[in-house]
C-alpha cells in the first residue's frame, strides 16, 4: 500500500471537562452496522466485509476481534481485473456534532506496505455532498492506533466521514479498521474503571486491585491509591514515573495485603487522589470504587490457568507463546497451558480432548488467549489477545473462589510410563451447580524437526521482539506447556460433587494415564517425555450448557518429579549399548548389569516386544517392526531400570 490518507481542512482543539461519545463502532455484530452504507464505484467489486477472520495469504491481518476490511488480495487476480476496487467506500451515518468543543476521531487500523493500493478517510460537513483534503498515515506490519482533532469547519449538524480503499487497477493488499470512536475528550480525567474482587476474600493475607484509565488528553504521571476497610484507611500506595497516555489503562495489584479481617461482611473502598500532584481531576466522581465482600477463614489462594490456542504453523503464535511464558514468569501464581491444533502436538491426533475444548470455547482462528474459561466483562467472547495475558492474570488471581485443590498419592511407573494421582477439592463456602474435577497432564517442553515442529514466526522482522531475526520458521523451536491430556475428559469428571456443596466438604478422584515417550502419533520428535518433563494440574471446574457460564474455580500445578511418592530407580541410559542403531533386521543390547526383562514400545507407548533373560547381553529381531522410533526399557535383576532409544529402518 502506498499510503493511507485523511481528507481534512483545518486543525483546532479546545479542552472539555467530560467526554461525550457521539459514535462508537467495533463491528461486533459481524455485519454492516445500521445507518452505515457501502458504495463501490466499479463492478465487479467485493468491497468491505465484516467479521473476525478476513485475512488472506497476501493480506495477513493479525487477529484483532471484529473489524471491517476491504481485502483486494483475496479477490483480485494478478491482472487486477477480478476485483475492480477502484474506489470502495464504507460510509458512516450523518452525525450532529454541534456543541462539541474538541471533536476528535480515533480508530485502529491495519495496512501493510504495498506499492499499489491507497486507503483514506474522508470528512464531510454537509452530509456527504462533498469531501476534501488529505492527511497521511504510516503503514505497519501490525495494528496501529490513530487519533485526530477534527477541524471546527466540520463541526456541523450534518458531519459524516467515510473510509475509502482503491487498488489503482492493480492487485493490491487492503485496509482493515475497527474501534472507531467519535467523541469530545476531557482535558484531565483519570478514573477507576474496574476493581478486582469476587464476593469472598480470606480473612488473612487478602489482596485486591483495580484498573485505571486515562480519559483525558493530559498524560498521567503519578497518583496515590488509598484502600479503606469499613471506613478506616488500610493502606496507601504512591505511584510515580508513569506515562499513561490518553485512553490507555493500567492494571494494579495492590502490593500490600489487607489487614486481618474478622469473618463476615466488610466494605472495601479504593480511591485515587493526588493525580499528577493535584488533589483532584475534572471528574472526581469516577475516582473511587466501593464493594462488599464476605471474609472467610483459610480461603486458599487463586491459581488462574492461562490458556493458549496455538499451532506451529500459525504466523502470530510464536509471539503468543512468548507472551504466555513471560506472563507466567511475572505472575508465578498463574499456570500456563498451550493447546495445539494442526501440528505434531495436536491433541486431536491422540484421541484426547484438548482440541475439542479449544474449538468449543474459542472457535476458529489462531492464536487465542483466555483464562479459566472465564468470560471477562470487557470481551465479547471467552478469548482475547495474547498481549492481554497480564491483565487477565491479575484480575482472575484476585477473584477468590471457595475451593482449594491438592494433588495427592502421586505415583509414576517408569516401566509403562503411567502416572497415577488423586485430585482433592476442599469446599469453603456453599456452591451450587454442576461441579467437576479434572487432571490435566502437560509436557513442559517438546521439540522436533520439520513441519509441525518448526514454529512459523511472524515476529522475525519486528525489531525489538525477542524472536526478531530467529528465522521464519524458527527451527527446533521449544514448545512449552504443551497439553498432553485432560484425563477427566473435556469438561471434567461428573458425579463427584452433589448439586449443592457446603463449607467443610471434601471430594476427590483418582486418575491414571499411560503417557508415550513421544507425543501421540507424532514423528521427528527430538526430545522424550518422561517424569522429568511432565507437570500435573489438578482443578475444579463448573460445567453449564452455556459456554459463557463455565469456569475453572481453582487449580494447582506441580512438576511430576516433585510429587512422586513411588517410582522405581532409573539408572542412566549410559548403562545400555544398542547396536546396530539404526537397525534393519537384528539388534544386540548390552548392559553392565544382569538383565531381568526387556520391554520395547513404539512412539504411542504401545508395547511391541517383551523378552525375559538372565544375562548382560541379548539379541533381538526387529524384522517385524515397522520403520520408526522405539523406546527400550531394561529392568535389571537389581531392581533398577535403564532406558534407551532405537531407530528401525
Amino acid at each position: 500500500m502506498k499510503r493511507v490518507v485523511f481528507l481534512l481542512l483545518l486543525i483546532s482543539s479546545i479542552n472539555s471537562s467530560a467526554q461525550t461519545t457521539l459514535l462508537f463502532e467495533d463491528f461486533s455484530n459481524g455485519t454492516l452496522p445500521a445507518s452505515w452504507t457501502l458504495n463501490n464505484t466499479l463492478s465487479p467489486t467485493v468491497g468491505w466485509e465484516f467479521g473476525m477472520a478476513l485475512e488472506s495469504a497476501g493480506f495477513n491481518i493479525p487477529p484483532y476481534g471484529t473489524y471491517a476490511a476491504c481485502n483486494d488480495d483475496k479477490y483480485d487476480n494478478t491482472a487486477g481485473t477480478a476485483n475492480l476496487c477502484e474506489k470502495s467506500y464504507l460510509v458512516s451515518p450523518i452525525i450532529n456534532c454541534l456543541g462539541s468543543d474538541s471533536l476528535t476521531i480515533s480508530f485502529d487500523y491495519y495496512c501493510e506496505q504495498d506499492a499499489n493500493g491507497d486507503g483514506a478517510v474522508e470528512f464531510s460537513s454537509n452530509g456527504g455532498s462533498s469531501y476534501n483534503f488529505m492527511f497521511g498515515l504510516n503503514e505497519s506490519n501490525s495494528w496501529a492506533h490513530f487519533r485526530l482533532s477534527i477541524p471546527t469547519a466540520f463541526v456541523t449538524s450534518t458531519f459524516r466521514f467515510r473510509f475509502v480503499y482503491s487498488d489503482n487497477n492493480f492487485k493490491a493488499t487492503g485496509l482493515a479498521v475497527t474501534n472507531i470512536l467519535l467523541f469530545d475528550p476531557p482535558s484531565f480525567d483519570l478514573s477507576i474503571v474496574k476493581s478486582f474482587h469476587s464476593d469472598i476474600m480470606p480473612t488473612q493475607n487478602a489482596f485486591t486491585g483495580y484498573r485505571v484509565k486515562n480519559n483525558g488528553l493530559t498524560t498521567i504521571t503519578s497518583f496515590t491509591a488509598n484502600v479503606f476497610v469499613d471506613g478506616l484507611l488500610n493502606n496507601s500506595q504512591n505511584y510515580s514515573g508513569l506515562s499513561i497516555n490518553y485512553q490507555k489503562e493500567l492494571d494494579v495489584k495492590i502490593p500490600a495485603a489487607l489487614n486481618t479481617m474478622t469473618a463476615g461482611i466488610h466494605s472495601i473502598r479504593i480511591e485515587i487522589t493526588n493525580i499528577n500532584g493535584l488533589q483532584t481531576d475534572d471528574d472526581p466522581i469516577n475516582n473511587e470504587s466501593t464493594f462488599q465482600i464476605d471474609a472467610i477463614a483459610n480461603l486458599p489462594d487463586r491459581h488462574p490457568i492461562l490458556l493458549e490456542k496455538t499451532g506451529a504453523w500459525c504466523t502470530f503464535c510464536a509471539d503468543a507463546s512468548w507472551q504466555l511464558d513471560n506472563t507466567v514468569a511475572t505472575f508465578p501464581e498463574a499456570i500456563g497451558v498451550s493447546i495445539h491444533g494442526g501440528d505434531m502436538m495436536d491433541s486431536a491426533s491422540s484421541n484426547w480432548t484438548g482440541s475439542i475444548f479449544a474449538s468449543a470455547l474459542y472457535g476458529g482462528g489462531y492464536p487465542k488467549a483466555g483464562c479459566d474459561i472465564y468470560k471477562f466483562q470487557e470481551y465479547n467472547s471467552l478469548s482475547t489477545f495474547a498481549s492481554n495475558y497480564s491483565k487477565i492474570a491479575i484480575e482472575r488471581s484476585l477473584m477468590y473462589e471457595p475451593i482449594g485443590i491438592q494433588l495427592k498419592n502421586v505415583n509414576w511407573n517408569s516401566l509403562t510410563q503411567t502416572v497415577t494421582a488423586t485430585v482433592e477439592a476442599s469446599v469453603y463456602d456453599t456452591i451450587y451447580g454442576d461441579m467437576r474435577l479434572n487432571l490435566w497432564v502437560v509436557a513442559d517442553e517438546l521439540y522436533g524437526t520439520g513441519t509441525g515442529w518448526d514454529q512459523t514466526n511472524g515476529s522475525n522482522t519486528v525489531v525489538g521482539h525477542p524472536y526478531y531475526g530467529l528465522g521464519d520458521p524458527i527451527l527446533g523451536f521449544r514448545h512449552h506447556k504443551v497439553l498432553l491430556s485432560m484425563v477427566g475428559g473435556t469438561w471434567g469428571s461428573e458425579n463427584i460433587f452433589p448439586d449443592t456443596c457446603y463449607y467443610g466438604d471434601v471430594y476427590q478422584k483418582t486418575y491414571s494415564l499411560q503417557i508415550p515417550s513421544v507425543f501421540w502419533g507424532a514423528s521427528n520428535q527430538t526430545n522424550t517425555i518422561d517424569s522429568s518433563n511432565i507437570t500435573l494440574i489438578g482443578l475444579a471446574q463448573k460445567y453449564n450448557a452455556d459456554i459463557l457460564d463455565r469456569r475453572i474455580f481453582n487449580a494447582i500445578s506441580s512438576p511430576l518429579s516433585d510429587l512422586i511418592t513411588s517410582v522405581p530407580d532409573l539408572d542412566s541410559d549410559k548403562q545400555i549399548t544398542v547396536y546396530p542403531n539404526p537397525s534393519t533386521e537384528n539388534i544386540t543390547v548390552r548392559t553392565t548389569e544382569t538383565i531381568d526383562q526387556i520391554i520395547i514400545s513404539d512412539g504411542t507407548g504401545r508395547i511391541v516386544l517383551v523378552s525375559k533373560t538372565n544375562s548382560k547381553q541379548i539379541q533381538l529381531s526387529t524384522e517385524t517392526l515397522p520403520s520408526g522410533i522405539y523406546f527400550i526399557l531394561l529392568e535389571m535383576k537389581s531392581g533398577s531400570v535403564s532406558r534407551s532409544r532405537l531407530v528401525v529402518q
